[in-house]
Order: structure tokens, then C-alpha cells, then sequence
């Protein structure tokens, strides 16, 4: 897997160089030229996470090295420590296969647990992870108590997380404002184009080729946006699911569909860009809805998580059952959480396997923090683990990591409102500049073959440039939206909400400014100018 991850820009990039070499000139140039991009952008990005801009220690790392730490409290054999158990199903990645390896080496090969530790650590390419074992194998071979050893290694990433996460935040604020600027700058060139094309260049095919570089320059963009900040995915992707995820699905899917349908039979109808860009984003609406309500939802259960958590673990280490620590604690109020812990007690109660209770537990809560932490704190129970101090560092942890979210949401706030109100300018001026094509184009027909004529202008196809006005509207849209979103972190469903938002506000802005602007041009009198230039 890491290789192919190593290649992959590099297979895209020969990929665009091979349809390039299919494509009529002048695109095929342009395809060449541009194909080297994925190539640099990875590049970048190993460069910003050497640097230290992004960050080294994700939360795989994070939960994997707590998930150690509970167990260890129990003090079972080296070997459990290596072979972690997920009621879940989810494992911790590459970290849990290297583990596994390590596992493997030290009982099937006989290296024992030192030995194999190196071994592996060689091929780790990740260097907090590789330091982490390397300090590992010699504390297994000079004896030392692995709980304690844990327990500060896991304080130690904590405070290296959160410092790089701090720094990837102050890096980030940059790269917003770059996407901002690069936004702004298509928008002012495409538009020049167009009148360039008119005026002096004479061939649409420049208008489009700008079109194009433009996309592809802000969707590398939002990728490296999506690459440079720490990954979050607060919504886990358990067959066991909340069911407004199933819901999202079908709605999201049936939207999509219902978007395009009515939008194609809108505009064969009426003619308007206006009303499809509408009724398209009336479609998305709802999805959009349920998609933030989902993150919305996640977000209450998280915070009341670490609560909970906490509780269970003092309440485990007096009672020792599952059943009489839930009765204790559900005198409180969990909020979102509240449901799934009934449930939970429900089934444990009626003689529900353990583990089978757990899975549908974590399931209906449809978060990734309760995933790690009830696998976690399931397995290091089993493994003979202090509840108490288990629950106490999940607890910990998920509190820090809600924390963390909430200064990049801050962050990502002060970018939605300038990429809105810049959205709305850009769809402002293309129509503005839309109509005075328009109005240019009937102006110079108007004039062709009289002894008017001054430039040699070009008449641009307007089928074309509708074209390349409703297409900038309806890609930028989405890329704007998932720009915000991937800024914001969450659930990324709910970037749909910025979608149907966006295209209501571009439909919107495209009818005033159409009307704006053609009353602007009817106070200049251009009829009157069309009439007196008019041939007899």
C-alpha cells in the first residue's frame, strides 16, 4: 500500500499526458502542461510534513498508542499487547499490520518481542512511530514497567498532536488565503478573456482553455487543503449505522438524480440559467440538511461521550458489571448518547452476548470517537485492565481532540464568509460581462458591412460561452463547498448544505444582476446607437 501511494501521482500524471496526446490543439498542450501537477503536489506535501507544517502523529497513532496503555494496566503477556482487539471490526490501519508483524516475528519465527520490535522499526516510514518502537524494545528488554512507559508516551504524543495540530492550523490560514486569492484571480482573467477573445484574440478556444486551468487549479487546491489538515472523520462506516446516514444515502442519490432531470427540463422550458441553478440547489437542500444534522448529531454525542466514559470506568471498577454500571450512571442525562446507552442496558440486561451489545452500541452512535474509545476500553477490561484509569484517558483524550476541532472550526469560519461573499461577486461580474458580450455581439452585427466598423472584432458563439459561464458556476460551486468543509472538518455530507445554498445564492444573483445590467445598458441608449448604425 505505501508504494502504490508513492506512484500514484505519478500514474495521474501519465494518465493526463496519454488523453493529452488524443486531444486537438490547442488542448492537448494544455493537458501536457499541467500534467506534471500531481507530481508536485505530492511533492509539496512530503516537503510541508518533513518541514513539520503538517502533521506527523495522526489519531490512529493517538488511540492505537492509548489502546496499548489500557491494556497494559491489566499487565497481560508482551504478545497482548501486539495483538489488540476491536469489537468494532475497525483496525488502526498500517500501525495494526505492523503490529501484527511485530506478533508474528517474535512467537511463529522465534525473534522474540525485543528483536522484532527493531526488526520491524526498520521498515516503518513513519518517524514518530519508528521512535516509538525503537523506546518500546528497549523497555521490554531492560524490564521496565510497561504501564508507566505507555501512559508517558502516550502523554508525549498527545502534546506532540496537539502542538503540530496548533501549527497546521496557524500554516493553514495561508494556504485559505491563497485559495481566496487564486478564486479571485480566475475569475478576473477568465472574464478579461472573453473580452480579449472579442476584441483582439478572436477564438474561443482561449476562453475554454482558460476555463479548464482555472478548475483544475482550484481543485488541486482544495485538494492540498484536504491533504494538509489533519484528518477527521467524525462518522465511522459501520454496517451498523445511525439512520440518518442510511437516509442521507437514498436522499443524496435520489437528489442528485431529481437535480439533473429537472434542471435539463427547466431550462429547455424557460430558457434560464437562473432557474436551473435554483431548482438544482433546492434539490440538494435536503440531503445537505440531513447531512449537517448528522454531523450535528455526532458532535452532542461526542461531547457527552467523555462524560460517559469517565463514569463507566468509576462505576466498572466498584460494581464489576455491565448491567448494574449502566443502571447506576443512566440516572444522568447523556443527551444525543442517552437512546444508545438505553439500548445498550436493554440488551445486556435480556442476556445479549457482550460483544454483540458493544458492536450495536458503538454502531447507533454513529461516531468514530466512541468506536476507538468503547474498543478500547472493551478490550482493556477483558484484558484484566484498571477501568477506572481507562476510562479516565479516553475521557482525556476525547475531550483534547473536541477541543482541538473547535479552534479549526473558528478558523473555518472567517473562510466561508469571504469564499460566499466572493462567490456571489464572481457570478455577479460573469453575468455582467455575459451581457455586455451579448449586448457587443448584436451591436457588432449590427454594424457589420458599414463603413462603421472600426476593429476588427471577432463574433464569439454564444451557445460557447453560456456554456463556459454555466459550467465555471456549476464546478466552482462544489469546489468552494468542499473547500469550506474540508477547512471545517466533520462529516463531509454536510458540504452538500453548501452546495444547495451556493447554487440558490448563483441563481439569485444571476437574475438580479441580468436585470441590473440590462437596465444600465438601456440608460446608455445602445438601441438607439444599434438603430443609427443600422444599415439604411
Amino acid at each position: 500500500m505505501p508504494s502504490l501511494a508513492k506512484i500514484r501521482p505519478l500514474l495521474i500524471t501519465i494518465s493526463l499526458v496519454v488523453v493529452g496526446i488524443f486531444l486537438p490543439f490547442p488542448y492537448n498542450f494544455s493537458m501536457i502542461i499541467i500534467s506534471p501537477l500531481p507530481v508536485i503536489l505530492w511533492y509539496i506535501l512530503i516537503v510541508l510534513r518533513r518541514k513539520g507544517i503538517t502533521a506527523v502523529v495522526d489519531e490512529d497513532m493517538l488511540y492505537l498508542v492509548t489502546h496499548m496503555y489500557g491494556v497494559s494496566t491489566g499487565r497481560p503477556p508482551h504478545e497482548k499487547l501486539f495483538n489488540l482487539y476491536n469489537v468494532s471490526g475497525t483496525t488502526y490501519k498500517t500501525y495494526t499490520h505492523i503490529l501484527a508483524r511485530i506478533s508474528n516475528l517474535a512467537k511463529r519465527w522465534g525473534y522474540g518481542f525485543v528483536n522484532a520490535v527493531k526488526h520491524q522499526a526498520k521498515y516503518v516510514t513513519n518517524v514518530v512511530f519508528k521512535d516509538f518502537l525503537l523506546r518500546l524494545s528497549e523497555a521490554i528488554n531492560v524490564g521496565e514497567d510497561l504501564e508507566l512507559f505507555l501512559q508517558m508516551e502516550q502523554d508525549t504524543l498527545t502534546a506532540t498532536y496537539e502542538a503540530d495540530y496548533t501549527r497546521v492550523l496557524e500554516a493553514i490560514k495561508i494556504l485559505l488565503g491563497i485559495y481566496t486569492a487564486a478564486m479571485s484571480s480566475s475569475i478576473f482573467i477568465n472574464v478579461n478573456l472573453i473580452l480579449l477573445s472579442m476584441l483582439f484574440l478572436g477564438d474561443i478556444q482561449i476562453v475554454v482553455i482558460s476555463f479548464i486551468a482555472s478548475v483544475i487549479m482550484l481543485g488541486l487546491l482544495v485538494l492540498l487543503i484536504r491533504k494538509s489538515l489533519p484528518k477527521q472523520d467524525i462518522v465511522h462506516d459501520m454496517p451498523i449505522n445511525l439512520r440518518e446516514r442510511k437516509m442521507y444515502r437514498y436522499l443524496l442519490t435520489i437528489s442528485i438524480a431529481l437535480s439533473i432531470a429537472l434542471g435539463t427540463y427547466i431550462y429547455y422550458v424557460f430558457r434560464k440559467e437562473c432557474y436551473v441553478l435554483i431548482a438544482t440547489g433546492l434539490c440538494l437542500l435536503l440531503p445537505g440538511f440531513i447531512g449537517r444534522k448528522i454531523e450535528n448529531k455526532v458532535k452532542n454525542i461526542e461531547n457527552f461521550f467523555a462524560v460517559f466514559i469517565r463514569s463507566l470506568g468509576l462505576a466498572y471498577t466498584s460494581l464489576r458489571n455491565y448491567v448494574a454500571s449502566l443502571r447506576s450512571i443512566l440516572r444522568t442525562e447523556f443527551g444525543e448518547l442517552t437512546k444508545p446507552i438505553q439500548r445498550l442496558y436493554a440488551r445486556l440486561r435480556n442476556g445479549v452476548d457482550r460483544k454483540i451489545a458493544m458492536y450495536y452500541f458503538i454502531g447507533e452512535t454513529g461516531s468514530e470517537a466512541v468506536r476507538k474509545g468503547m474498543d478500547i476500553f472493551y478490550d482493556s477490561v477483558e484484558a484484566g485492565g484498571d477501568p477506572a484509569k481507562v476510562g479516565q484517558m479516553i475521557s482525556i483524550l476525547t475531550q483534547r481532540l473536541v477541543n482541538l476541532r473547535k479552534q479549526r472550526e473558528q478558523i473555518a469560519r472567517a473562510f466561508q464568509g469571504t469564499i460566499y461573499v466572493l462567490h456571489v461577486l464572481m457570478v455577479a461580474l460573469t453575468e455582467f460581462v455575459f451581457t455586455l458580450v451579448i449586448i457587443l455581439h448584436e451591436l457588432i452585427s449590427t454594424m457589420s458591412g458599414t463603413p462603421y466598423q472600426i476593429l476588427p472584432v471577432t463574433i464569439l458563439p454564444l451557445d460557447m460561452l453560456m456554456f463556459v459561464k454555466i459550467g465555471l458556476i456549476f464546478i466552482i460551486t462544489p469546489l468552494n463547498a468542499f473547500a469550506m468543509q474540508f477547512a471545517r472538518g466533520g462529516f463531509v455530507g454536510a458540504a452538500w448544505l453548501h452546495t444547495s445554498i451556493l447554487l440558490i445564492l448563483s441563481g439569485a444573483t444571476l437574475l438580479i444582476s441580468s436585470t441590473f445590467s440590462q437596465s444600465i445598458f438601456a440608460v446608455l441608449n445602445i438601441e438607439d446607437i444599434m438603430v443609427a448604425v443600422g444599415p439604411g
